[in-house]
């Protein structure tokens, strides 16, 4: 986790400047008619019911769907932090601009610093199993995934596809205001049975075999969303690498009622591979 640092920011070229105006979201309605046809939460089978405040509710009816806890084991954190400890810093280029030559050096120092002397795993970890999370298997892959079922009698169903070199924790700051919105000064009516996997590869999620690119990653967040939890009617979100991966929801799926993304038409996010593209 990286903390806020009282330094000089890298350069910025009219590439990244274009990156990041994509932080205007651009929302894409691919049939926004079929909003209506989303089910009450108490009809989707296996629709989990959690509150972060609390322990959450680990059932989950469907079969394959089993819950997951994240729990790392101490020796692997001892042996992350020895080699944290004992990193090799390289010499720094006599130049004015600590950014010139890639990242900065007195930057990454005081990151380590902070890793060393203020970052607790254990909160975070702690933190994390706040939230419902839960293993199924998808073709052939064991997909990690958070399943927040939202307040009321019609929440309507979510899927966040995160980027690169993100992971599911990015969205949890908005999960529960999501789910929940009653509990933030909105209406109860508003709320959303929020689904955030992990990407193949990332986090708890197996790794495929070979590389695989936004379609083959649609069709199993698809599948998770219809075959394992029963949504039918339901809404992708994503950006950045999530920006591909939720265009490709929606241009698969019928069950895709409406996508929204938030990254300039696409910009740096790799659509498919070769294999993908025959």
């Amino acid at each position: 986790m990286i903390r806020s640092a009282a330094v000089k920011s890298p350069k910025i070229s009219r590439r990244d400047l274009i990156v990041q105006a994509a932080g205007v979201a651009t929302a894409c309605v691919t049939n926004s008619t079929a909003l209506a046809a989303v089910p009450p939460a108490a009809a989707i089978p296996g629709a989990v019911t959690g509150e972060p405040q609390q322990p959450p509710a680990r059932n989950d009816a469907r079969p394959g769907v089993r819950p997951f806890t994240i729990d790392i084991p101490k020796a692997r954190i001892d042996r992350i932090m020895a080699r944290v400890r004992d990193v090799e810093w390289p010499d720094a280029p006599d130049d004015p601009d600590p950014w010139a030559y890639g990242a900065s050096l007195p930057v990454m120092k005081d990151l380590v610093s902070y890793w060393q002397t203020k970052y607790d795993w254990r909160a975070r970890q702690a933190r994390m199993n706040q939230f419902p999370q839960f293993m199924a298997r998808v073709e052939d892959y064991d997909l990690h995934f958070l399943h927040l079922r939202g307040s009321g009698s019609n929440p309507r169903p979510i899927i966040f596809s995160h980027g690169w070199p993100n992971t599911f924790v990015e969205f949890l700051k908005v999960a529960e205001p999501l789910a929940h919105p009653e509990r933030f000064g909105g209406r109860v009516e508003d709320a959303f049975s929020v689904v955030v996997p992990s990407l193949p590869g990332y986090a708890f999620s197996s790794k495929p075999r070979r590389p695989i690119g936004a379609p083959t990653t649609a069709r199993l967040f698809d599948k998770l969303m219809t075959d394992v939890l029963g949504y039918r009617g339901y809404i992708a979100q994503g950006g950045d690498l999530g920006f591909t991966i939720s265009r490709e929801i929606g241009y698969i799926s019928s069950n895709c009622a409406a996508i929204h993304l938030n990254h300039l038409l696409g910009v740096g996010a790799p659509a498919m591979t070769d294999e993908e593209k025959r």
